[in-house]
């Protein structure tokens, strides 16, 4: 694997199923790498602190490829994981020799009645 399809090639192998809603009305499912935020320096998302290396339970971050919709992932999206859905935080492109290597992003729980 060379270059921005590492990403996607190693999600398409090994990552988890996610499907997209864009604000846009956009729907895309592919898969990608979901796993819970660490907090292993004190980062606070949404202003709670949690203590050093304790997992966040209802946040994700999500790293994924930059095709198959993936690419269009933004604030607001909402994202479906094992049922659970999810909206985005924050998000944005890792580039790499001024190309997107993949896309990044913190999902946050949401109940289905906030949709």
């Amino acid at each position: 694997m060379t270059g921005y399809n590492d990403i996607a090639k190693a999600a398409k192998l090994f990552g988890q199923s996610v499907k997209m809603i864009l604000p846009t009305g956009g729907r895309y499912a592919y898969k990608a790498f979901i796993q819970p935020v660490n907090y292993k320096n004190k980062v606070f998302i949404d202003n709670n602190a949690l203590p050093t290396g304790e997992y966040g339970k209802d946040s994700l971050m999500y790293i994924g490829p930059c095709s198959h919709g993936g690419e269009k992932i933004c604030h607001r999206a909402i994202g479906e994981h094992k049922g659970e859905r999810y909206v985005v935080n924050a998000a944005s492109r890792f580039y790499f020799k001024d190309k997107v290597y993949y896309m990044w992003a913190v999902l946050t729980r949401i109940s289905h009645k906030e949709i």
